[in-house]
């Protein structure tokens, strides 16, 4: 139904985890990090774009708030 402007379109599950350590230049953070995003995409033959949303999940006290980022990314193809 959409082939007329979109010939690709998807989606992606990613999983993120990373880990801070105390150190010379980071004395006073420590802990492990992790979170998760989905993303759509859509691609046509000029014009890509797509949309993730992201979450944290897990993350050391220096951080209070948790993050929802939205990225959102568009191309163009000449």
């Amino acid at each position: 139904p959409l082939q007329p402007f979109v010939q690709q379109y998807g989606m992606a599950l990613a999983y993120d985890v990373g880990v801070i350590q105390r150190g010379e230049h980071n004395a006073f953070a420590s802990g492990r990090m992790s979170g998760n995003a989905v993303e759509f995409s859509a691609r046509g033959e000029h014009l890509a774009a797509a949309v993730t949303f992201a979450h944290s999940l897990e993350r050391p006290d220096v951080i209070a708030e948790r993050e929802r980022p939205v990225h959102f990314r568009v191309d163009l193809f000449f």
